[in-house]
């Protein structure tokens, strides 16, 4: 697991957003590598992280949106620069985190979220696609992404999607970032 956690890491270092790309984009990628991939497999560390910067959404149909209908999730605003809505979510089992925009834009998103996960690949490290859609949505054009990070020697990794649109949620959400992290790996 580690090995997996390295590498994103090494390609966090050198990532850095596109200069096109507008500030609740920039927020939204940031936040997402700051809070969900920098802690991969330690949801205390999110949470502790979380409950000392941001405030805590605790709305019961916004938190149902964000972390399911489980008790134990917890979902916090993030700073925004339009003041629009960027959220931080972390389901009650711990081995899902997230960042959800209201106002980042997908396409721009999309892009550096797939080279970020790509980036992670090396030696015994593999990174595949396993969805790649486009769906309709109430809103129009959805797009569903879904990236694995496997690290064969341990036969465990992490599966990363991005939502666009109101796929799942239906909630008027821009997009969604979403790490899992995944106990045994089946071929």
């Amino acid at each position: 697991m580690y090995r997996v956690v390295i590498g994103l890491l090494a390609v966090l270092a050198l990532a850095v957003p596109a200069r096109t790309m507008d500030s609740d984009s920039v927020v939204a990628i940031n936040q997402f590598n700051a809070n969900c991939v920098r802690h991969l497999a330690k949801p205390d560390q999110v949470r502790e992280w979380a409950e000392a910067r941001y405030r805590p959404i605790r709305d019961p149909e916004t938190l149902a949106v964000l972390v399911g209908k489980v008790h134990s999730g917890a979902a916090w605003e993030l700073p925004s620069p339009t003041g629009r809505d960027i959220m931080l979510s972390l389901r009650g089992d711990g081995r899902t985190c997230a960042v959800w925009s209201e106002a980042a834009n997908p396409d721009a998103v999309e892009e550096e979220f797939r080279k970020m996960i790509k980036g992670a690949a090396r030696e015994g490290i593999t990174v595949r696609t396993t969805t790649d859609s486009t769906l309709p949505t109430r809103a129009g054009k959805g797009r569903l992404l879904t990236m694995v990070v496997e690290d064969e020697e341990l036969e465990e990794g992490y599966t990363f999607t991005f939502i666009a649109g109101d796929l799942f949620s239906g909630a008027p959400i821009s997009l969604s970032m979403q790490v899992i992290r995944m106990e045994k790996v089946s071929n």
